[in-house]
């Protein structure tokens, strides 16, 4: 089959899935003819990702939390943001709606791109076409996800985004531990996407200092700060934009996806904001994790605490990150290996039913 993939360029998660599942499915035999990546304009696509696929690439503006001092989420002001771009938003998604009406394809795989799924829904040729979309945030439609009164707004807003992404097709939610499909939404639960590189045979260590992973610049500072009292610990911090480390234990790195597997590899543990992707990935090599949620993120949140449920990380603040130092800080992940192992022969299984849903009858 030929695919194409519309893929959010947002933080590093979904470009990673898109990579393992482009691999996963050039392996048996299928193609991937255009990658539409809807971008931030604030921010640039990681060189990891354009590198591996210059040639396909198409960029799209498209949705964004709004930032406030580059660390914390305002949800009023994205509110604000997305009504006063709504045209832009669906100028663009009807250009590419138009796009994808010339292009030869037999399924659109979304791994969370709004208006991706926006276009979808306005093209005469994808209506007849199906599309999946990928993304951890489906779990909060599964009745096994964790619960939480708190940002309510935000979860409903979510859930809103869901439907936008989706355009009502088939929805794969990725997921710490296993759950039953529910097939009146059509929702299939499957595991973490993990590129090979983190699934090799080579061993893991434990050398002497720990991985940092920040979504928002600003909080290099609240690092920063937690370092001046704590110099002796040796860090080494992958963020976009990285600025210029002022303490030699104190170093800083621009994103890059081979060397931050690389080094996950030999870290003692590892510090993230609570996106899906890290967390997955530190916790399948068995390093501790700790996450802390961007502020006033409720998606991040919700992360942490299933997360947590999961046993596969800590939660908490830049207060107390000394329990990363804790030598009884350590999880317990072979059953989520084994659930990892799963997700090639589940996710083609997927691909395939839907693929064969869609077909007329003979």
């Amino acid at each position: 089959m030929d695919f194409i993939f519309a893929v959010q360029g947002e933080g590093r998660g979904h470009l990673t899935q898109a990579i393992t599942v482009h691999d996963m499915l050039t392996k048996h035999g299928h193609k991937v003819v255009k990658i539409i990546v809807g971008v931030n304009m604030n921010r640039k696509l990681p060189d990891f990702f354009v590198e591996r696929f210059s040639h396909l690439i198409v960029e799209i503006p498209t949705l964004s939390f709004a930032v406030v001092k580059d660390k914390n989420i305002s949800t009023i002001r994205t509110g604000v943001k997305f009504f006063a771009s709504i045209r832009s938003f669906r100028r663009s998604a009807k250009e590419l709606a138009d796009k994808l009406d010339a292009l030869e394809y037999d399924m659109l795989l979304n791994f969370y791109e709004p208006v991706s799924g926006w276009a979808h829904k306005l093209s005469n040729k994808c209506k007849g076409r199906p599309i999946i979309s990928f993304g951890h945030q489906f779990m909060v439609e599964h009745p096994k996800f964790i619960r939480s009164r708190k940002y309510i707004v935000q979860q409903r807003i979510l859930r809103i985004l869901n439907r936008y992404v989706s355009s009502n097709g088939h929805k794969i939610a990725l997921s710490f531990y296993e759950a039953e499909p529910v097939e009146k939404k059509r929702l299939h639960v499957c595991p973490p996407l993990l590129r090979d590189t983190v699934k090799s045979s080579q061993t893991a260590t434990q050398e002497n200092f720990l991985l940092v992973y920040l979504l928002n610049t600003g909080y290099a500072k609240v690092l920063e700060a937690w370092h001046q009292n704590n110099p002796h610990v040796k860090i080494h911090c992958f963020v976009q934009d990285p600025p210029e480390s002022q303490h030699p234990n104190l170093v800083y790195h621009e994103l890059n996806g081979e060397k931050f597997i690389a080094m996950m590899r030999r870290c003692k543990a590892v510090l993230c904001t609570a996106g899906f992707e890290s967390v997955c990935e530190a916790a399948y090599l068995g390093k501790p994790v700790y996450m802390v949620p961007v502020e006033k993120h409720g998606e991040q949140y919700l992360n942490a605490l299933d997360a947590r449920k999961a046993g596969i990380a800590k939660r908490g603040s830049f207060s107390n990150l000394g329990r990363l130092l804790n030598k009884n800080f350590w999880p317990t992940t072979e059953s989520f290996r084994i659930w990892c192992e799963s997700s090639e022969e589940m996710i083609l299984e997927v691909i395939n039913e839907v693929w064969q849903q869609n077909q007329p009858p003979a």
